[in-house]
């Protein structure tokens, strides 16, 4: 069977999970339902960031602006749906990879966030994204 390159980054993902990989996670979560039927989403950010979104309000051109007010959270595509998820009550498991501070921040948030996850740890700093 061959893999995309997709698929090999997915499989080497799922390879590093600690504590048993992926089935673990998911008896984990299926035990903690009491129905029969259990549904958990789960969702790969192969590229994880933490998301700082600045609001100035009245933005003009030529002019110097300053931020009335900030939020700084973990992103990236599967974070920020495995959070929409979780918002909407569903059970979600959010896999990625994070390195440094920005990656120690990412974990942070995310259990702050009650979001469950398994990041694999890199070398490289996660990224930062300003909006």
């Amino acid at each position: 069977m061959t893999y995309g390159r997709s698929g090999v980054i997915l499989l080497r993902l799922i390879a590093a999970l600690p504590d048993g990989g992926p089935e673990a996670a998911i008896q984990h979560f299926a035990h903690r339902r009491q129905r029969r039927s259990f549904t958990l989403v789960v969702t790969v950010t192969l590229n994880t960031a933490v998301d700082k979104t600045y609001t100035i309000p009245a933005f003009t051109l030529d002019r110097v602006h300053r931020p009335t007010d900030w939020r700084i959270v973990p992103g990236g595509k599967g974070i920020n749906v495995s959070r929409v998820l979780r918002t909407l009550g569903l059970d979600t498991l959010a896999l990625g990879f994070a390195g440094g501070h920005n990656g120690g921040y990412i974990r942070e948030g995310l259990v702050a966030e009650g979001i469950p996850h398994e990041l694999v740890s890199t070398r490289e700093e996660s990224r930062v994204c300003i909006t």
